[in-house]
């Protein structure tokens, strides 16, 4: 009975795994919008330039601003990512922080009662003495 189990465990097709196809597929969708996202920027770049010397800067600025922005998406990618990183450490640094069951409050300094302690608001008192 185990035997017969162990056959059709082994008959069924096992799940492909990343590390199969899938990464020389990832790298080939990588150079390729590499290579389609750079042309486009230098497209762009170039009607700027043509735009530019015509003097249409309403026209160039954009076109300008559009392929700096696909010429430097790499790095934003980057960035978001570190900030990512950055704010997933902090929280992971933050929940392993036990409470020790104290108030931290909310920086406004109050009287016993609860209420915002403003001695500069005491009728009576002068503060120009």
């Amino acid at each position: 009975m185990i035997q017969q189990q162990k056959k059709r465990a082994t008959g069924v097709a096992a799940p492909m795994t990343p590390s199969d196809s899938e990464t020389s597929y990832v790298q080939n969708r990588v150079l390729i919008l590499t290579f389609v996202r750079w042309s486009v920027a230098l497209s762009l770049a170039f009607a700027a330039w043509v735009y530019t010397s015509e003097e249409q800067f309403a026209i160039a600025y954009p076109l300008a601003l559009v392929a700096l922005l696909l010429a430097s998406a790499d790095e934003l990618t980057a960035y978001y990512r570190y900030l990512r990183r950055m704010r997933q450490a902090q929280s992971d640094a933050l929940d392993s922080i036990e409470s020790r069951g104290e108030f931290t409050g909310d920086g406004v300094p109050r009287t016993v009662s609860g209420k915002p302690y403003e001695p500069l608001e005491w009728k009576g008192v002068n503060t120009w003495a």
